[in-house]
């Protein structure tokens, strides 16, 4: 029996512990809330002002990051990696949205958390924190 399919906690937890070594943060939270991927073309108005959003990160290796818009619940990945910064294309302009990354090391997980207003000028994340499974957990389970 599949533990993501129960209702269980342990078997919740057992679920996300297995995603968090296996998977993207992308993968985890979709699984685990009601979020859903964003196409920006259909959800926002025509007429909106779109930018590319960038996140300064020299180091990418092993990073995961995902923006999480507040107002829709739904859910962008990066479009790409380019010059020290991933970027978000096509996103509304100043739309409130939540940032999570994560970063796998030595079979520890470390979790930043951003909430920020969408602009054209890059942002960097706070300082990544070890979190432990559960706190991985109910930092997803936020965004339900």
């Amino acid at each position: 029996m599949d533990p993501r399919k129960t209702n269980t906690p342990d078997a919740s937890f057992q679920g996300i512990n297995q995603a968090i070594e296996q998977e993207n943060l992308a993968s985890v939270i979709l699984r685990t809330s009601r979020l859903g991927w964003l196409n920006c073309d259909r959800l926002f108005a025509q007429d909106r002002v779109t930018i590319n959003f960038q996140i300064e990160e020299p180091h990418p290796e092993d990073l995961d990051i995902v923006m999480i818009f507040n107002q829709a619940r739904v859910i962008l990945s990066p479009s790409y990696y380019n010059q020290g910064c991933f970027v978000f294309t096509r996103v509304p302009f100043n739309a409130k949205v939540t940032l999570l990354a994560t970063k796998k090391h030595d079979n520890q997980v470390f979790l930043a958390v951003k909430e920020t207003i969408l602009s054209s000028k890059p942002q960097s994340l706070p300082d990544f924190r070890v979190v432990s499974e559960m706190e991985y957990r109910n930092t997803v389970s936020m965004f339900h």
